[in-house]
């Protein structure tokens, strides 16, 4: 935390609520910071039970959030209630074998596009 303060400077309050929302009971995902030699930078793997759900980044002034979709769950992805923005993210990569929807967070918005999200890929295989 000590670190990723001065970081993300202004979008802290952003990550903190974050990540309160995503550990609750309810939405049960667990954030783990790995350091990754190839890349050469910390992440945060964030999962429910066993299965990746999200990839998150702390940049100068935002955090990025990813997730990644294949070829058979991106459809569902398409068909859910969030901004028209996202999809189009998704759309413009699909000719990829893993399809990713990347978000930079930098304030408080967005949460429920993204528990959308969350949801979803939970219940994907």
């Amino acid at each position: 935390m000590k670190i990723l303060k001065p970081l993300l400077g202004d979008s802290f309050p952003a990550y903190e609520d974050f990540i309160a929302k995503i550990t609750e009971e309810s939405v049960g995902l667990n954030p783990e910071w790995i350091y990754y030699k190839d890349v050469k930078a910390w992440l945060c793997k964030i999962s429910f039970k066993k299965k990746t759900v999200i990839w998150l980044s702390a940049q100068d002034g935002h955090f990025r959030i990813t997730f990644y979709f294949n070829k058979k769950t991106i459809a569902g992805f398409y068909e859910l209630p969030i901004a028209e923005v996202l999809k189009n993210v998704a759309k413009e990569t699909e000719e990829k074998k893993f399809i990713p929807v990347t978000m930079e967070i930098r304030t408080q918005g967005h949460l429920e596009d993204i528990l959308q999200i969350i949801e979803y890929k939970k219940r994907t295989k």
